[in-house]
């Protein structure tokens, strides 16, 4: 049976960090191959994240370590080195197959993770963003919402 590589971008990073219930929620999706499946993140994911629940969301350094370093035990996640040479110029080429097959915006920082996940080989990548899961699927990856329990967003 082949390998799940699985990976997140900042946004879906974050969401795991900050909620239990979205991390059951993943544990819950992959639950029947979690033998073949194993969870990665981008070192520049980590340092997106870290920025955003720093500046954006008011949240104290060392809770914010805290908090992923929660994400990576429960996830068990493996992080990838980013690679600026290599995967800065990967991501800016992919910006630009994106652009003359769809001839719509979208963010080169994306591209670059996108990227960086094709470099090391993943399988799938989570993620909220049209443009990043159709990226993924350029590169020969899954593109995937994270799951959501259908009750609770009705409640939302």
């Amino acid at each position: 049976m082949e390998e799940n590589k699985v990976a997140f971008d900042t946004m879906n990073f974050i969401e795991l960090a900050l909620s239990e219930e979205s991390k059951q929620n993943i544990i819950d999706e992959w639950k029947n191959t979690i033998k073949n499946t194993r969870f990665h993140i981008s070192s520049k994911v980590i340092d997106e994240a870290f920025g955003v629940m720093v500046n954006k969301l008011n949240i104290d350094h060392a809770e914010v370590k805290n908090k992923i370093a929660k994400v990576n035990q429960a996830l068990n996640i493996q992080v990838l080195q980013y690679d600026k040479s290599k995967d800065n110029k990967a991501g800016f080429e992919l910006y630009w197959r994106y652009r003359e097959k769809f001839n719509e915006e979208c963010d080169i920082p994306d591209a670059r993770i996108v990227a960086h996940y094709k470099r090391e080989s993943m399988t799938v990548i989570y993620s909220e963003e049209d443009s990043v899961r159709t990226l993924a699927e350029m590169c020969g990856m899954k593109g995937r919402k994270l799951p959501r329990d259908i009750v609770h967003q009705k409640s939302r």
